[in-house]
């Protein structure tokens, strides 16, 4: 397949090189190794990014007969963001493409997108999915809607309406090296790729794939399953975009965005018992101009997540 890149080379197939961060999710990565395996584009290489995993991990992708498999063995930091640079810095190929090791890539998903970028010529794509649970059955949630958006899209993904993930990526390393890579901030631990993808589509305008490319597996060890301040590391997403200063539009909306997130941030805080700290939320969120119904609201269900806990949640218990 030739084509001609945004910069006008021509090209024949160009190298891939996927990024695969795990910890301890041998069986797990297996299927997701597999899924990369089976593409029908074929000139890639693989690296499996390893966060000091415990189990079985590296034994068992020694036994996998893939010359195109190299795996780097990191001490555990518990960063993705620094876990995927690592594989970045290792990579060898003109595109990078990202999976998760408990997610699966359709056969089609590099063949696909390879084709709508030779039509486009634009920089990076991503592309749709489904989520599936644990017995790989399809997960139907009518407000799950992905929406293709398409070229300078940055105000979309801000304003939450449309979701990209990660894992649907396909982009130049070049265009990767421009932004920076993923963030290092030792705060953020998680929610990085949200904030990455902020930055990627402030740079370059997107194209995308309509069709599904990608299932994500909701399962008990899925990450952000596993969050109980997922609010509040969206917020901190938000915060360090707009340290950027990306300009005077895009930080307005970012605050928006940064306000709502505090405000439902605060609601957890209050059923933890934590009064000071969500007060202190729901006075940010405030100050940053959160629509004041929404605030109202998250004041109303924080309260009501106390009365829940120190007198239905001690009333059950006198019970018993």
């Amino acid at each position: 397949m030739a084509w001609r890149t945004s910069a006008g080379e021509e090209k024949t197939d160009p190298l891939v090189s996927i990024i695969i961060p795990t910890y301890n999710r041998c069986s797990l990565l297996v299927e997701a190794i597999a899924s990369v395996e089976s593409q029908t584009y074929r000139n890639w290489e693989l690296i499996i990014s390893d966060d000091g995993s415990t189990d079985d991990t590296l034994a068992t992708i020694e036994k996998i007969a893939e010359p195109r498999i190299r795996v780097l063995s990191l001490p555990h930091t518990g960063h993705i963001g620094k876990v995927m640079n690592a594989g970045a810095q290792l990579s060898k190929g003109e595109w990078l493409a990202f999976h998760n090791s408990d997610d699966v890539w359709l056969p089609r998903k590099l063949e696909l997108q390879f084709k709508t970028l030779q039509k486009e010529k634009k920089r990076w794509i991503y592309g749709g999915y489904e989520l599936m649970d644990e017995n790989k059955i399809t997960i139907h949630r009518p407000t799950l809607k992905f929406i293709p958006y398409r070229g300078m899209m940055v105000k979309e993904i801000i304003q939450t309406k449309t979701a990209i993930t990660i894992c649907s990526i396909l982009m130049e390393k070049k265009l990767f090296d421009e932004i920076g890579g993923f963030c290092e901030d030792p705060r953020l631990l998680y929610r990085g790729d949200f904030e990455f993808t902020l930055r990627l589509a402030m740079q370059a305008e997107a194209a995308v794939v309509r069709e599904i490319v990608l299932r994500v597996r909701e399962h008990a060890g899925r990450v952000t399953r596993s969050l109980s301040d997922g609010n509040e590391r969206s917020a901190l997403a938000y915060e360090i975009f707009i340290n950027q200063k990306p300009g005077k539009e895009l930080e307005t909306l970012a605050r928006k965005q940064l306000a709502y997130e505090l405000s439902e941030a605060s609601i957890n805080r209050f059923a933890q018992g934590r009064i000071k700290l969500a007060l202190k939320q729901l006075s940010r969120a405030f100050f940053l101009r959160d629509n004041f119904r929404h605030w109202l609201s998250a004041i109303k269900r924080g309260i009501y997540a106390i009365f829940k806990k120190r007198f239905i949640h001690s009333a059950k218990k006198r019970k018993t």
